[in-house]
């Protein structure tokens, strides 16, 4: 009977013959190849679709440097500042920012695209 191995030596000896066993084995058979993910659309009735493409529209002949954007979340008007392009893709808007981040908002979310100054804060005083 040969001398047992030493201890730092035993997970040689078990990894050696379990890749002995596993390299000399047959290849396995191979699965059926997985289904495409599925891919999710929305249809959004016409009228959207055609205000999303208005506001891309006014915002093209507005004074990029200037333009605002104001949507409505939940309760709450944002204001979105910075803009310098926005595209119109069935019924979002996909607005471009001048650090070259994107946005994509609904366009029936919107409630004000302008150029023109900031609007008074509410309780300030008027100049």
């Amino acid at each position: 009977m040969p001398a047992p191995l030493p201890l730092r030596l035993r997970p040689l000896a078990i990894l050696a013959a379990v890749l002995s066993t596993t390299l000399s084995a047959a290849p396995a058979a191979r699965e059926p190849a997985a289904e495409p993910a599925p891919v999710t659309q929305f249809t959004l009735p016409p009228a959207v679709s055609e205000l999303a493409a208005g506001f891309a529209a006014a915002v093209s002949e507005l004074t990029p440097r200037n333009v605002t954007l104001h949507y409505r979340e939940g309760a709450k008007l944002v204001a979105l500042r910075g803009i310098t392009a926005v595209q119109a893709r069935n019924g979002v808007l996909i607005i471009t920012f001048s650090a070259g981040d994107k946005a994509v908002l609904p366009a029936d979310s919107v409630a004000l695209i302008t150029d023109g100054p900031r609007p008074p804060r509410p309780g300030a005083s008027a100049p």
